[in-house]
This record gives C-alpha cells, sequence and structure tokens, in this order.
C-alpha cells in the first residue's frame, strides 16, 4: 500500500501499518541486492528508513518514551547503507553536472576526475558490502517487529497535529538559518527538516480529497533541489580530498566552478519557493491541513440517522425538532406544525378556499369571507364570556362579595 493514510482508517493502526510496511519492504530489497540492482535497492532500503523516521517524530509526543533508542537504531543503519550508496551518488551528479553544462565545458570531458570517482566507487566493491548489508537487513527486520508495539492511543487530527506543527516550525527555523549564514551545513539541516514536512504531507493526501496535491509537489521539489545542493557538497569535498594528485588542476578549477554556479541556481531557487511555503505561521499551517484532511463532520438527517439506527427512530419521530433542518425558519415551521397537530384551538386560520369564491371584497381585511362563501365554511366556536356583575346603579360589584 502506498506510504499514505487511507480515508477512515484509525491513526494508530494506520501509523503502525505504514511502519511495518516500508521496513518489511526495505528489507526485501536488501535482501535481493545483488550486484547490478544493489545501488538501487539501497537507495530505495534509505528511502524506507527515512519515512518512517518522519512517522516518528509526527508521532513523537506519544512515542517520546521510545523514540531516542528507535531513532538511534535506524539512524545506523541508514548511515551503514549511506557508506556504500555515496560513491555511486558521486559519480551520478558529476556527470548530471558535465551533461547540464556541456556547452560551457566544449571539448574539455573532466576525465580525470571521473577516472578518480570510478576508482572510489571500485575499492568500495571489497570493502565487505555483503556483510553489511546483511546486518542492515536483520536490523530492519527486528525494528518491523518493534513497530506493531509502538505505544499509540490518541486518533483523529488530535494524534496529528503537534507533530505537524512542530515538524512545520523547526523546517522554517532552518529556512530563516540557511538564508541568513548560507553554510553548507545549514541547507542540508533545512533539506532533512523539509523532507519530514513532505513526508508528512503524504501521510495525509488522500484524506484530503487531492487538494494538497500542489502543495505536496512544491515541497517535493524543494526536497530535491535541497538534495542535489547536498551532493554538490559532497563532491566537492570528495575532490578536494584527494586533490591533484588523482586529477588534473585545470580540470578541478573548472569542476569547482561549475559546481558553485549549480549551488547558486539551486539555492536561490529554493529559497524562493520556500518563502512561499513557509510564509505561514505553523498555528495557521496546522488549521489549514485540518480543515482540508479532518473536515468538520456534517450532522447527518434525521432520515440517514433511521436507516443507520432503526433504534433511534422512535425518538426522531416524538421530537420534530430535532429532525428540522437546520435555520430559525424551519424549526419555526416545524413547531407550528406541531402545535397545530397538539392543540387545533391553536392553529392559525386556514386560508380561504378559492374554489368557493372567497377572497377579500372592497372595503374588507384581508382574510375576510365574501358573503356567498360563509356557508362552506364550518361556523366559528363561541366561547361565552362572563361579564362582571353590576349593581342597578352600574357599579361594579366585588367578585367575592355577598348578594344584597
Amino acid at each position: 500500500m502506498p506510504y499514505r493514510l487511507e480515508p477512515g482508517e484509525p491513526v494508530p493502526e494506520g501509523m503502525k501499518r505504514i511502519a511495518r510496511e516500508e521496513l518489511e519492504s526495505a528489507a526485501e530489497l536488501l535482501a535481493g541486492a545483488d550486484a547490478p540492482s544493489r545501488d538501487e535497492a539501497i537507495h530505495e532500503a534509505r528511502k524506507s528508513l527515512k519515512k518512517v523516521r518522519a512517522v516518528l517524530r509526527l508521532l513523537r509526543p506519544e512515542v517520546d518514551a521510545i523514540f531516542p533508542l528507535e531513532n538511534r537504531r535506524l539512524r545506523d543503519t541508514a548511515r551503514r547503507l549511506s557508506d556504500l550508496r555515496d560513491a555511486g551518488v558521486l559519480i551520478e551528479t558529476f556527470d548530471d553536472l558535465r551533461e547540464r553544462y556541456r556547452d560551457e565545458l566544449g571539448r574539455r570531458s573532466l576525465a580525470s576526475i571521473r577516472r578518480e570517482l570510478v576508482a572510489a566507487r571500485q575499492k568500495q566493491e571489497h570493502a565487505g558490502v555483503a556483510r553489511t548489508i546483511g546486518r542492515a537487513r536483520a536490523g530492519i527486520r527486528a525494528a518491523a517487529g518493534r513497530s506493531r508495539r509502538w505505544p499509540l492511543r490518541a486518533t483523529g487530527f488530535a494524534a496529528l497535529a503537534p507533530g505537524l506543527k512542530k515538524t512545520f516550525g523547526k523546517a522554517k527555523r532552518a529556512m530563516k538559518d540557511a538564508r541568513r549564514q548560507g553554510r553548507p551545513e545549514d541547507f542540508h539541516e533545512w533539506r532533512k527538516r523539509a523532507k519530514d514536512h513532505w513526508y508528512h504531507v503524504r501521510l495525509l493526501r488522500d484524506l484530503a480529497a487531492g487538494s494538497m496535491a500542489a502543495y505536496e509537489q512544491r515541497l517535493h521539489d524543494l526536497e530535491t533541489w535541497l538534495g542535489d545542493d547536498h551532493n554538490l557538497v559532497l563532491l566537492g569535498d570528495h575532490l578536494r580530498a584527494c586533490g591533484e594528485a588523482r586529477c588534473r588542476p585545470a580540470e578541478l578549477v573548472c569542476c569547482f566552478g561549475l559546481i558553485r554556479r549549480r549551488q547558486q541556481e539551486l539555492r536561490r531557487r529554493s529559497l524562493a519557493v520556500g518563502k512561499e511555503i513557509y510564509g505561514e505561521r505553523p498555528r495557521e499551517y496546522v488549521e489549514r491541513i485540518g480543515r482540508l484532511s479532518y473536515p468538520p463532520a456534517e450532522p447527518a438527517p434525521a432520515a440517514a440517522v433511521a436507516a443507520a439506527d432503526p433504534v433511534a427512530a422512535p425518538a426522531a419521530a416524538a421530537d420534530p425538532l430535532a429532525a428540522a433542518p437546520s435555520g430559525s425558519a424551519s424549526i419555526a415551521a416545524v413547531a407550528e406544525d406541531t402545535a397545530a397537530r397538539d392543540r387545533p384551538d391553536l392553529a392559525p386560520a386556514a386560508a380561504p378556499n378559492p374554489e368557493h369564491g372567497t377572497g377579500t371584497p372592497p372595503g374588507a381585511l384581508p382574510g375576510e369571507l365574501l358573503p356567498e362563501a360563509e356557508a362552506a365554511w364550518p361556523s366559528p366556536v363561541h366561547v361565552r364570556r362572563r361579564e362582571p356583575r353590576t349593581d342597578p346603579h352600574g357599579a361594579r360589584k366585588p367578585s367575592g362579595s355577598a348578594p344584597a
């Protein structure tokens, strides 16, 4: 299943399912990591580990007791795999850089640099790769088993809101640090926090009926640009370490210039998009995500309640106001109808029947009947009114006085 909560899925069960599936997938990939597909298998396994760590960060208020140990275990496993992956990443980054600026390079191929990168990868082939992968796979399988026992209780958006707010706030602060200081480590820290932010939005995407697709794509772009920037940092560090002994000086100078140029493009683009993404406050972000993914439930109509719960049907019938649609006019109409049924003497006068020639004659008050229509209507009920007693001289006698 995808890395997403399903609509209607309880948060505890859904998060455990997602973590277990990602870890089991990573273990299976490493089990079949033969030489031709090894780099891709390691890459996908590391992505799964990052996704599970993002889930732990999202749920940290509830799993705080196990978070430090569990997070450290997953981080150490990912680092062991990263050591196997880095040599291949450097070659891919260099090839992309050379292709991007092919016109500027002209006939210069920077061949000495590529030879050095290939040699570093071949050296890594003999550094106990199989044993490292085996240990990583065993650790991942153990983590998958432990994920079934994560102490999760809270459900609904309340289980996610604290983690969403904290992650967004960290990413926003990391962006400010990167913009202010501009150091490689600052952009790398921003990249890690932006990746967590992106993963959290991915988890909720299906709950928002596609309304977060564009937002998720912008986060993906941001994470990709920051990731490319970090790979260029690694490439530059490697070339500075090997130095002129293994690469031609002129080619090193040219490559370092291309690295700086590409980094400037990536960082400028990242800061522009980051300004849009992190322009809102963490509280505003959480409220917006909550409205999209967990909208307030609409009150169910009485007919739907009766169909879903027959026991509730008699109560709805006994209380017409409970079944009335919202709005004072609708409730007043139901109340008036109830009064007419229970107390006919209080019911409003019925409208005249046009078939009997009823209408309002000239000079008559609205609602009076024409003379020829009076016979068609029942005679009104006359209630005899008790008049106060008076003496022969017209003075009103007290109600309690005795006769003279």
